[in-house]
């Protein structure tokens, strides 16, 4: 069943915690805010806007009663007491068109309410300059075709304590964000260096300052990755000195055998020494596959240099060999072992095909190793074939044509133990491309 939002989410692990952080955190910040607006801004604002309508429209129907005498003091008292201005003479620009006339965004009750307290007998225009803050205008014409001009300050519409309630719910959640994040890099950090370890120990490093850290579960996954990595080191060990003492073990008898052929001195026993030569390269090929190389340490190794330093082993057939390298390319890995790992492929290479071209290519966070040749090739069917051990593509089995069919076996060992690997592809030289992928 595949799940549409899973392409959308965070690939690693700290980016799903900071989702699962994150997410209710904003969500109940925004119902807050609706609950709240709703609830709270809406009802104020129109309580507000009921206010000054209400007073405004005392103060318009009492002037039409009012004598002159009597209008300059209830004028006066409404400005200093309401904080309303009523004149008979304004500006008019600011009600010209063009201008902008709406009521205010804010507060969409406030033109109802006025309309609804002043009455049908008085026309009323809006005027909200966008370069003043602090006022509203409107312009009312009395039925005795009068006409005033009221100020109201804004903020008897606008209820200022919403966006400091807002400013203080989205400061405190930034502030209870920030928190989070520190504590769940701290977790986090100790599940990434778990990680580094098991992939360091994967490609052959160890990491001998590491110590199990953060929460309980993350411990005890870290000491079982420990006890796990010292019973591999067990196993190796155990496994080589095994194979040592098979290898001293077999070659006894097999020099005794030889010395008796030799002994013999029959043309009838050239047959078994051929048969004891290759049982002795069949052994030697086994220990070299089955030791490995995995007490060997890690260094940084320049690829061009080393691989010159592989070709300059090979003086007579150097000139067939082209190497182009990047100077600058490095990598690290056990340098024996690479160099067991190159030298393999490189004399496959040089008994099969005239040319060999060794080049390099950008592979993401990986180097990839080319080396093509115009020979033969391999037929497809058999490239995955190949890889196993004491498999040969020639069945006659005569050291002649070639070994004892480990070679390819030993070089995707090392690789894998390097966190690489190798293919076998078509070369557009015309014979084998060997794709080898190491970490940079």
């Amino acid at each position: 069943m595949s799940y549409p939002l899973k392409n959308f989410a965070p690939r690693s692990l700290y980016g799903r915690f900071l989702m699962i952080i994150i997410l209710p955190t904003v969500l109940a910040q925004m119902v807050a805010v609706y609950m709240f607006y709703e609830r709270h801004w809406s009802s104020m604002a129109r309580n507000m806007s009921s206010a000054l309508s209400q007073e405004i429209a005392y103060v318009v129907h009492r002037l039409e009663d009012t004598p002159g005498t009597g209008q300059e003091r209830m004028l006066h008292n409404a400005r200093t007491d309401l904080g309303i201005t009523i004149a008979r003479e304004g500006s008019d620009a600011l009600f010209a068109p063009g201008m902008k006339n709406d009521p205010p965004p804010y507060n969409e009750d406030f033109e109802t309410y006025i309309h609804q307290q002043l009455g049908d007998g008085i026309a009323v225009a809006f005027a909200y300059p966008e370069n003043d803050n602090d006022y509203i205008y409107l312009r009312a014409v009395l039925p005795d075709n009068h006409t005033i001009y009221i100020t109201a300050p804004r903020k008897r519409l606008a209820n200022p304590s919403t966006y400091i309630f807002i400013l203080w719910m989205t400061g405190t959640a930034s502030l209870l964000l920030f928190v989070s994040v520190m504590f769940l890099k701290n977790q986090v950090r100790s599940i990434v260096r778990l990680t580094e370890a098991a992939e360091k120990f994967g490609t052959g490093q160890d990491l001998p300052d590491f110590k199990p850290t953060g929460a309980q579960e993350v411990r005890r996954a870290a000491i079982a990755f420990i006890e796990m990595r010292e019973r591999i080191k067990r196993l190796l060990t155990r496994r080589t000195q095994m194979l040592a003492a098979v290898s001293h073990d077999l070659r006894t008898p097999l020099t005794r055998m030889r010395l008796q052929l030799e002994l013999l001195k029959d043309k009838k026993t050239a047959s078994l020494k051929d048969d004891l030569t290759e049982m002795e390269k069949m052994l030697e090929g086994y220990l070299d596959f089955a030791r490995g190389e995995s007490d060997a340490k890690t260094e940084e190794i320049n690829l061009a240099r080393f691989v010159e330093g592989i070709v300059a082993g090979y003086p007579q057939e150097k000139s067939r060999i082209t190497s182009a390298i990047p100077p600058a390319l490095s990598l690290r890995g056990q340098s024996f072992a690479l160099k067991r790992c190159f030298c393999n492929l490189i004399e496959n290479a040089l008994r099969y095909a005239p040319h060999l071209w060794i080049s390099t290519e950008p592979a993401g966070n990986m180097i990839a190793v080319l080396l093509d040749d115009d020979g033969a090739g391999i037929p497809y069917a058999e490239q995955e074939n190949v890889f196993q051990p004491f498999y040969r593509l020639e069945r006659s089995r005569n050291a002649a044509t070639g070994g004892v069919g480990l070679g390819l076996s030993i070089v995707r060992d090392i690789l894998h133990r390097h966190g690489g690997d190798i293919r076998l592809e078509t070369s557009p030289r015309g014979g084998l491309r060997v794709r080898m992928t190491l970490p940079a």
